[in-house]
């Protein structure tokens, strides 16, 4: 007997089949990020379908100690917090130095601990957020590469607008780091992993991103096909992931009852009313309220009513068979038709990103 309520439905030979066109796409090594317990998808499982990776970006020491954990070297993509700094050396985590006295720190920890630590060297080509700037990294790169007990394994970027490489900024931001990297090159300081693609890189308008000075690249959110970037449409990513639940209750109820918290709805007739086992809690964005549909046997069902912590309601209007016990698909497809993750980006105002890692814990992670 099952005690899952609602899982997540994935398909790792599509998640492979994904990072093979993508490796071909880029002609160069392609690390898989994947932080966010592998944007919720799940880490410890993702982690295995990718033999051909360098190693594997991640947000936090926390998420590179568990990837240690299970036989896998990682690197920091972000900025640290003090208290990161002794586990990630002791890890052999590639830690970001994003500043000069951040690499102080780091330096001097491994030192404490008498071993080597890796860093790369984040550089802020126009995010604004975090990393060394353009105009005086080169000076501060050579007193980084000075430190003791400190190698300097990589430098990268990040483009801030990627999805819009039609306004020239994501361009120019390739060009000043590539002109950086060259640079300091002449100057005969080789830094040998050099990447500023992470998904939506992919794009034919940034092919000088995987020609040299670039060693790299990166991806994320590609490897799960949902990314909705119309100028990645002929790699033909397929989305890789499937939410259901169960229908556990169906029940006729009287025209006027109202239906859920703060009676968001009240019935305009009879109606089967069916109650499935999701709420916010497991992901259910609260602005599907009373907004969007279900399949149920291949029946587009809305969902009335306002979502709670742990249930929906849907109507079964057009559904009479339904009974407890059958399959919902949140989003994904059932019998031929198919609701995509995109229905639910447009209900909230949001990107797949934040769908996918904001599906709760008790979600079950099923793989086929």
């Amino acid at each position: 007997m099952s005690l899952t309520r609602s899982w997540l439905e994935i398909d790792t030979k599509k998640i492979v089949g994904n990072y093979e066109k993508i490796l071909k796409r880029a002609g160069i090594p392609v690390i898989p990020v994947i932080k966010a317990n592998a944007y919720g998808l799940g880490v410890e499982k993702i982690l295995t379908l990718f033999d051909k990776a360098p190693y594997f970006g991640v947000a936090t020491v926390e998420e590179g100690l568990q990837l240690k954990r299970l036989g896998a070297r990682s690197m920091v993509l972000g900025g640290l917090v003090d208290g990161e700094i002794a586990p990630g050396v002791e890890a052999d985590v590639i830690l970001p130095a994003g500043d000069v006295p951040l690499a102080r720190k780091i330096s001097a920890e491994a030192v404490r601990q008498k071993r080597s630590a890796e860093v790369a060297l984040p550089i802020d080509s126009g995010m604004g957020r975090i990393g060394l700037l353009p105009e005086t990294a080169e000076a501060e790169i050579r007193e980084i590469m000075s430190l003791p007990n400190l190698k300097v394994r990589g430098i990268f970027s990040h483009l801030s607008c990627a999805p819009h490489p039609e306004d020239g900024y994501s361009l120019r931001q390739v060009r000043v780091f590539t002109g950086l990297v060259n640079r300091l090159k002449q100057n005969g300081v080789a830094i040998p992993d050099v990447h500023i693609v992470a998904s939506d890189g992919y794009a034919p308008a940034f092919a000088e991103a995987f020609q040299p000075p670039f060693t790299m690249a990166r991806v994320g959110l590609d490897l799960y096909g949902f990314n909705q970037n119309p100028l990645l449409a002929d790699m033909k990513l397929e989305p890789v992931a499937q939410l259901k639940s169960t229908l556990i209750a169906v029940r006729k109820l009287k025209e006027g009852t109202g239906i859920g918290y703060n009676r968001l709805h009240t019935l305009p007739e009879d109606t089967p009313v069916g109650t499935v086992a999701i709420g916010y809690e497991d992901g259910v964005p609260l602005a599907c309220s009373n907004r969007g549909n279900v399949l149920v046997n291949g029946i587009l069902c809305p969902i009335i009513g306002r979502v709670a912590m742990d249930y929906i309601m849907i109507s079964l209007a057009k559904a009479p068979n339904a009974k407890p016990g059958d399959e919902v698909v949140l989003w994904g497809t059932q019998v031929d038709r198919s609701i995509p993750i995109s229905a639910w980006c447009e209900t909230k105002g949001t990107h797949p990103h934040d769908i996918l890692c904001a599906i709760g814990n008790r979600v079950v992670r099923r793989y086929l």
